[in-house]
């Protein structure tokens, strides 16, 4: 018996609501008393999703009626760890990067900028690929690049009276969009080609071997002091953080790898990319239910500009999108 297409959309919609839970999820990791490492919360996030990926490979392969032969074969097929090495290379560089810039500005913000993925892939597809950009297309990049402009205004004449930490935020939030905007670019080369689930099992290994080796690294080159942030953390405050692992890995990462593929197998991509596009709408709405932040009219404006040159970017490509 065939799925309702209904069922398909709602888990489409729930794609970005899960994509937007993630910034105020950080955030309120890092309004803790005794301040997470970055590294540590990015291993703790990748321990969780790629341990759900794992069991969903157990399940379906019981569900299929397949042996546990089938199901390591599936795990190591060289094509398959060769294209997760890589993508998740790509996924851990734009995580660290986001985390980094989540430390110095508002999820709110850093929600819409991290959105400019949705302009940034057709951009970046015409440079390596030669592909002519619609106008639509052009409008859209018009848009958001205004939207930008007027949400980061203020951190740039703030930086210049001396406090460039906002800026320095928003930045690196903008260098993330790029690093998953290559994460997308190269996923289009392989997800025609590789089995989804344990394409995403790669992937989420890959970032959680990247992530447990520069912990390490950075443990041991004094760059984070993991050892001195275990010993005064409290119970409570890792039971918080435990709550944001366990929430980050499975919702943000792990559902909505199933939830793409999901609703995507009835759904045509250029209707399911402008759902996509409002992530940062329900991003704002979180950081501000959950976090007490607040945009300013200025900043309302820049993220309504880039919504809407994502919509139409959306529109105009038909491309899949990926999230944070």
């Amino acid at each position: 018996m065939l799925e309702r297409p209904a069922s398909r959309v709602a888990a489409l919609i729930a794609v970005p609501l899960a994509w937007g839970t993630y910034g105020p999820a950080v955030k309120l990791a890092y309004e803790l008393p005794h301040v997470p490492p970055a590294p540590v919360l990015q291993a703790s996030f990748q321990c969780v999703s790629f341990a759900s990926l794992l069991l969903a490979g157990v399940l379906r392969a019981r569900a299929e009626a397949r042996d546990a032969a089938a199901l390591e074969s599936s795990m190591f097929d060289t094509p398959t760890l060769r294209a997760g090495a890589e993508l998740g290379l790509w996924l851990f560089l734009g995580q660290a990067v986001q985390l980094q810039g989540l430390q110095r500005t508002d999820a709110a913000r850093a929600g819409f900028l991290v959105q400019l993925t949705t302009i940034f892939v057709p951009l970046v597809e015409a440079g390596l690929l030669g592909r002519v950009l619609p106008p639509r297309l052009w409008a859209a990049c018009a848009s958001a690049t205004l939207g930008l402009g007027v949400i980061s205004a203020e951190a740039v004449l703030t930086a210049a009276s001396g406090d460039s930490s906002t800026l320095v935020g928003d930045a690196l939030v903008g260098a993330s969009a790029l690093l998953y905007t290559t994460h997308v670019v190269r996923l289009g080369e392989y997800a025609s080609t590789l089995a989804p689930l344990p394409l995403a099992r790669a992937k989420a290994g890959c970032q959680l071997l990247l992530c447990l080796g520069s912990l390490g690294a950075l443990s041991v080159a004094g760059g984070v002091d993991a050892p001195a942030w275990a010993a005064s953390v409290t119970p409570a405050e890792l039971g918080v953080l435990g709550l944001v692992a366990l929430w980050n890995g499975l919702v943000p990462s792990a559902f909505t790898t199933w939830a793409q593929t999901y609703g995507q197998a009835a759904v045509p991509p250029s209707a399911a990319n402008v759902l996509y596009s409002f992530q940062p709408v329900w991003n704002a709405a979180l950081a501000a239910v959950v976090l007490g932040e607040t945009l300013d009219a200025a900043e309302l404006f820049g993220g309504a500009l880039i919504v809407f040159g994502a919509v139409l970017a959306a529109g105009a490509t038909g491309g899949e999108a990926d999230g944070a």
